[in-house]
């Protein structure tokens, strides 16, 4: 789901040490843009801000979208719990990524097991 929200900030009595300067008091849902199902693999990477390469690090990926490197980091963990990378090797400290599946495959993205509660 995809929403705008409005925030309303008033500013610290005392910021600390590489802290913001405001404090979020409340928030308030202006709209709900869009929402999707997500149903598969394939449409969590149709969310993605650009296509995938089959080898690639999180360093690549930030150059490629024009995206801070933090938040391609946190793409990429949110693809590996889904199952959608897996991690490939390490070149120096960064990990590199392989992708699992094809765009058009119907992999579920997430299965849970239905079991019974014991009698």
């Amino acid at each position: 789901m995809l929403v705008d929200i409005d925030e309303l900030r008033v500013p610290k009595p005392r910021r600390r040490f590489r802290g913001k300067d405001f404090e979020v008091v409340d928030r308030v849902l202006t709209e709900v843009v869009e929402t999707r199902s997500i149903g598969t693999v394939a449409d969590v990477a149709s969310l993605l801000p650009g296509p995938l390469p089959e080898s690639f690090d999180t360093g690549g990926l930030a150059e490629a979208w024009g995206i801070a490197r933090h938040e391609t980091q946190t793409i990429a963990y949110f693809l590996r719990e889904v199952g959608a990378i897996t991690i490939d090797g390490k070149q120096g400290r960064s990990l590199r990524y392989r992708t699992t599946v094809e765009k058009r495959s119907r992999t579920p993205a997430v299965r849970r097991k239905r079991t019974k509660p014991a009698a």
